[in-house]
This record gives structure tokens, C-alpha cells and sequence, in this order.
């Protein structure tokens, strides 16, 4: 069995007792969840009131066997979030994959190619840096910062 010690062991229970049947795995999951809220992730502030997006850029890829699009999300006509979104050219249902990119995007490898030429997906990607910078000096300019501080001044 895998250990490792930075990480709480997910069958210890709030109790103290340890997770012994998969009856007992809901009620712990739902307490994993809640640690993660809290110490992750904060409070969840709930539904934006509205989403619009805008194509801001549209172009063929792989040899026109896919698109690549750059959406513009604005989120409750306040905040707005930048997808670059490559999805197989000619079909207009595909599952699709979302990707926080960090840093930047990537693009045009052979994975890519496979997952949207041969597989069938779509692939949305976004800089996770625009919800929640991840340097601390910087935390203050993430939408999420500013959707937090006016649902939880």
C-alpha cells in the first residue's frame, strides 16, 4: 500500500475510527470534499448570475481536420476569462476535455492532434492564473478574489 506522509490518510474517519465498509464511504467522501473546500479551495460563492461568450478568434488547424477558437467568457458582466478552445472540425457534438493550463497553452503536438483529429474531442484550455493567481504576492487580482469579497466581505 502506497503511504505517503505529507498527505491525511482518506480512511481515517473525523472520528478517529477508520473507514471499514463501502457503506461507510459516502459520509467520508463528503467530509474529504469539505476538507478540500476549506483548505484548497474556500467557499464556494455559487452560480454566476450570467456567462456570454465571445469569439474573439477563429482559425482552421491539422490541416482543417480541426478549429481552434479563442473564446472571450464574461462572467456576471464583470470579469472576463480567455479559452482557447481546438475542437474537431465538421462535427457538432464531441465530449470535451477542460484543461487549466497555468502559464500558457500548448499547442499543435501529436497528442493534441490524436485526442481531436482521431478521438473525436474537444479540448478548452484557460490559465488558471486568471481565476486564482497561484503567488501569493499576487493573490489579489484573480476573479475569484473579487467574486469572494463581495459574497463574504
Amino acid at each position: 500500500m502506497y503511504h505517503n506522509a505529507y498527505l491525511p490518510d482518506p480512511f481515517l474517519m473525523q472520528d478517529g475510527s477508520r473507514v471499514s465498509s463501502a457503506r461507510q464511504w459516502p459520509e467520508q467522501a463528503a467530509y474529504i470534499r469539505q476538507l478540500a473546500q476549506e483548505y484548497m479551495y474556500g467557499p464556494w460563492p455559487g452560480h454566476p448570475a450570467s456567462i456570454a461568450a465571445h469569439q474573439h478568434h477563429i482559425a482552421e488547424a491539422y490541416d482543417g481536420r480541426a478549429v481552434r477558437e479563442t473564446l472571450l467568457l464574461r462572467v456576471n458582466d464583470d470579469f472576463d476569462l480567455a479559452i482557447d478552445f481546438i475542437h474537431p472540425a465538421g462535427q457538432n457534438q464531441y465530449p470535451v476535455i477542460t484543461f487549466n493550463a497555468g502559464f500558457g497553452f500548448v499547442h499543435d503536438c501529436p497528442i493534441e492532434e490524436s485526442l481531436v483529429c482521431r478521438g473525436g474531442y474537444g479540448v478548452a484550455a484557460f490559465d488558471r492564473e486568471m481565476i486564482r493567481p497561484d503567488i501569493d504576492a499576487s493573490r489579489n487580482r484573480g476573479i475569484l478574489d473579487e467574486v469572494m469579497a463581495r459574497h463574504y466581505p
